[in-house]
């Protein structure tokens, strides 16, 4: 049946929507249909070969000939439907909603048109905004679609996507293919120049004879150690080396430069690093001596009550029940005195420990009391055992040495450790982000080393010097002490002190010979070498 278009009837039926209905009908002007072409092409190159854009144009014009449509205007893109957020489809979009009549868009395949879901060219579909002639499907998309014509369009959208993944997946397999085998598929770095070889018509990079020898030239000289990158800034100016597009070489650039494998025959990709055919400017050795170089000035300092080098009086004497060492450190308080604290550094993950922070003063009140109060002695008799002490020093500074020699080995070691990791990075054993973490564990070994060599400089200074400061402790006692430097007290102590041990409530002090047996028994005349039967062998070896 068809619908009722008899006012007196409708009036009959009260059916007052379906009058106004019908007069905005004889009102509304008769729709016009725009016939646009729709052309798109990715790349200006593509729009020379395969589908055209001359191609794709005489299938519109065909189509629309067949179809007797007057075809009014012909909207052209050079842009990828599968990247980005296609500002000229958008544009298109705008310019369809903002026409009068409806607009019959006309394109020779959908990925012409789309490669994804529209949901704006949808909408516009449903108002009766624009109609779509797709050539390849003989298929009109309209407002009144049937179900069966609204599948077909998803399939071939469906099948657009597919193609788009498909011919990403082989833009992708042909780069790793490549890769492989050595090409670099990207801007070559400053020193190189991108051209193709005429022969065979290849993309190949070539060495830059303008600025090639100027970037070795530059990177040979920071791998000495002598600039730093500003320096080396002023230095590639003065050479007249410039950025690929001709600048001035800033500290940015320069980083970029330094950073680059390509130099030493490497580059990465999608962290995977290969080894490319081009001519190399510098060796692998070079390279790693220039990151090497760049991590230590880029290297963060270690925290203050992390790994403090700054020498206390009790640096490196005080050990905790547990086993680690005592280490001090500086608090400030809210009335603005500086407080000195020895907390257990917890070095010892097995042993949990308890001990609280304890104030320096304490420490410093129960030594002076037990052994640097009972130090004062006649000079003329320390005159007696100065050979003894002399040795005792002298032992000290040898053991300080060897120490010395350790841990300039550990340093070498860390350093050799570094280099061989950098080298795992530009073969791509590692990658980046893993040398890193590796990095950061280097740099607190090496500022741990850095703590117990300032700790050890008692072995840079001659045994003459240490030996003047004991005797005069032993002269003058508690006073000499105190009027010494902090560096000095940290020296004597570490001379007089031996395994001194917290157990959380006392210090047990232990004390090298042969002061113990100053602070036990004192000196008198009678501890001079004689032939008494009953003479005290460990001194008469300490005295001659």
């Amino acid at each position: 049946m068809a619908s009722i278009r008899d006012e007196k009837l409708l009036k009959s039926l009260r059916a007052n929507s379906s009058i106004k209905k019908i007069k905005e009908d004889e009102k509304a002007p008769t729709k016009s249909i725009t016939y646009i072409g729709f052309i798109r092409v990715s790349t200006k190159k593509q729009g020379l070969h395969g589908i055209s854009q001359d191609t794709q144009e005489n299938i519109i014009e065909n189509y629309c000939k067949s179809k007797r449509y007057q075809l009014t205007d012909t909207y052209r893109l050079i842009e990828s439907a599968s990247k980005g957020h296609r500002n000229k489809f958008k544009q298109f979009l705008k310019y369809l909603a903002t026409q009068k009549g409806k607009t019959a868009i006309i394109v020779s395949r959908i990925d012409r048109l789309t490669r994804q879901d529209c949901l704006e060219l949808d909408e516009l579909r449903k108002k009766d905004k624009i109609e779509i002639h797709l050539i390849d499907c003989f298929c009109v998309l309209t407002s009144r679609s049937t179900p069966d014509e609204l599948a077909n369009w998803e399939i071939a959208v469906t099948y657009a996507k597919r193609e788009s993944r498909m011919i990403g997946r082989r833009v992708i397999e042909t780069r790793v293919d490549q890769m492989e085998h050595g090409q670099y598929a990207r801007e070559a770095p400053v020193g190189y120049l991108n051209t193709t070889d005429k022969t065979t018509g290849e993309k190949i990079i070539v060495l830059d004879k303008n600025k090639g020898h100027l970037v070795k030239k530059i990177l040979l000289e920071f791998a000495k150690g002598t600039y730093t990158e500003k320096a080396l800034c002023d230095y590639a100016e003065k050479l007249g080396l410039t950025s690929k597009r001709g600048n001035i070489i800033k500290p940015g650039c320069m980083g970029v430069i330094l950073h680059d494998q390509f130099y030493c025959g490497y580059f990465t990709e999608n962290n995977v690093t290969y080894e490319h055919n081009y001519e190399r400017l510098i060796s692998l050795d070079t390279y790693v001596k220039i990151q090497s170089i760049l991590d230590k000035k880029n290297k963060k300092a270690p925290k203050p009550n992390q790994y403090n080098s700054k020498v206390f009086v009790l640096s490196n004497i005080i050990q905790c029940k547990c086993g680690c060492k005592m280490t001090p450190y500086e608090k400030k308080k809210a009335n603005g005195k500086t407080y000195r604290y020895l907390l257990c550094s917890h070095a010892s993950t097995t042993t949990p420990c308890d001990v609280k922070q304890v104030n320096e003063d304490k420490f410093l009140d129960q030594i002076k009391k037990e052994v640097l109060d009972k130090l004062h002695f006649d000079p003329e008799i320390l005159k007696i055992y100065q050979p003894a002490i002399k040795r005792e020093i002298q032992q000290e500074l040898d053991t300080n040495k060897n120490e010395l020699n350790k841990l300039q080995q550990e340093q070498q070691r860390i350093e050799e450790e570094r280099k061989d990791y950098l080298k795992s990075v530009v073969k791509g054993i590692i990658t980046r982000a893993e040398y890193d973490l590796i990095n950061e564990d280097l740099c607190k070994q090496e500022a741990k080393v850095a703590e117990d060599m300032a700790s050890i400089s008692i072995s840079q200074e001659r045994a003459e010097a240490i030996l003047k400061r004991i005797i005069k402790l032993l002269s003058f006692g508690i006073k000499a002490f105190e009027s010494s430097k902090v560096t000095e007290k940290n020296q004597l102590l570490k001379i007089l002190l031996l395994n001194c041990i917290y157990d959380g409530e006392k210090l047990q002090i232990s004390v090298k010979k042969p002061f113990d047996l100053f602070i036990s028994k004192g000196l008198n005349q009678s501890w001079q070498p004689h032939s008494d039967l009953n003479r005290d062998s460990r001194l008469e070896r300490a005295v001659s």
